[in-house]
C-alpha cells in the first residue's frame, strides 16, 4: 500500500521538520490508531525516531488503496491529547 500526501500535509511536515520517513515509520508500525468520528480520518499515534520524548500523530484517509496523510502534528503531550479525544468520544480504537 503507498502512501500520499496532501499540500497541507507536505507543509506541516517542513514547518514541523518531520521526515516522511518518520511518517512512514509510524504509519507502519504504530503504537496505536484510532478512528476520528467527525471526520471518518484514522489516526496513528507514534513515536518519534529523530526526537526523543516526542510522538507523531498521522492523520490519513485510505483512498483507493493508498493512504493519504492529510496532517502531521509532532508532541510531548501524547497521553493528554489522546486522553481528551476518547474522553469526548471523538476518537474510538481501532486498534
Amino acid at each position: 500500500m503507498g502512501t500520499q500526501f496532501t499540500r497541507h500535509a507536505e507543509k506541516r511536515l517542513k514547518e514541523r521538520v518531520i521526515g516522511k520517513d518518520e511518517v512512514e515509520s509510524v504509519l507502519s508500525s504504530p503504537e496505536i490508531v484510532y478512528f476520528d468520528v467527525l471526520t471518518e480520518y484514522f489516526v496513528s499515534v507514534g513515536s518519534r525516531t529523530s526526537v526523543s520524548g516526542h510522538w507523531l500523530i498521522v492523520v490519513y484517509d485510505v483512498v483507493d488503496g493508498q493512504k493519504m496523510v492529510i496532517s502531521v502534528l509532532d508532541t510531548s503531550s501524547v497521553d493528554k491529547i489522546t486522553r481528551n479525544k476518547e474522553a469526548g468520544g471523538r476518537w474510538i480504537k481501532a486498534r
